[in-house]
C-alpha cells in the first residue's frame, strides 16, 4: 500500500510518541498493531531508524534491545540524573528479614510453615513487604 508524505510523517511521529510513552520496549509487531493501515515491518523499521537518526544529537537515544525498541537516556547523562532520585535499597523489618531467611533456607516453603516459624500471619508479610513483582520472591 502506498502512503503520501504526510501520512508517513504522521506514522513516524505516532511511533515516536509511543516510544516516549511506553514503559517497556515496543516490538515491531506492537507498533504495527497501533495502525489500521497495512504497514509492513520493513517500513516500520525504516521509520525507527529515521527516529534514531533524529535523536542522535539529543540527550536520549533510540535503541533496539532484545524485546523491541525504546528511547533511553544516554549513559553520559545518567550519573547526574541519578542524583535527582537516588535508588535506595528497600529497608526491611526484622520480621521480614527473618521470613526471607526462612524462605532462602527451606525453599520451597508454604505459608503455613512460615506462620509457624515467624509467628506472624504470613499473608501480612507477603502483601505488606514482599511483592512477587519486585523479584524478591516467587509465589507458586
Amino acid at each position: 500500500m502506498e502512503f503520501n508524505e504526510q501520512e508517513l510523517t504522521d506514522f513516524k511521529y505516532t511511533i515516536e510518541a509511543a516510544l516516549l510513552a511506553s514503559t517497556e520496549p515496543l516490538s515491531v509487531s506492537d507498533i504495527k498493531r497501533m495502525f489500521n493501515e497495512d504497514l509492513n515491518a520493513n517500513l516500520i523499521k525504516d521509520m525507527l531508524r529515521q527516529i534514531a537518526e533524529e535523536w542522535s544529537s539529543r540527550s536520549g537515544e533510540v535503541v533496539e534491545v532484545a524485546s523491541g525498541w525504546r528511547i533511553q537516556v544516554r549513559t553520559n547523562f545518567q550519573a547526574r540524573l541519578d542524583k535527582l532520585e537516588p535508588q535506595r535499597p528497600p529497608k526491611y523489618s526484622r520480621a521480614v528479614l527473618e521470613t526471607l531467611a526462612i524462605i532462602a533456607y527451606k525453599q520451597p516453603v508454604t505459608r503455613g510453615e512460615l506462620k509457624m516459624c515467624v509467628g506472624l500471619p504470613s499473608r501480612q508479610i507477603f502483601l505488606g513487604h514482599l511483592r512477587p513483582e519486585d523479584g524478591s520472591i516467587k509465589l507458586v
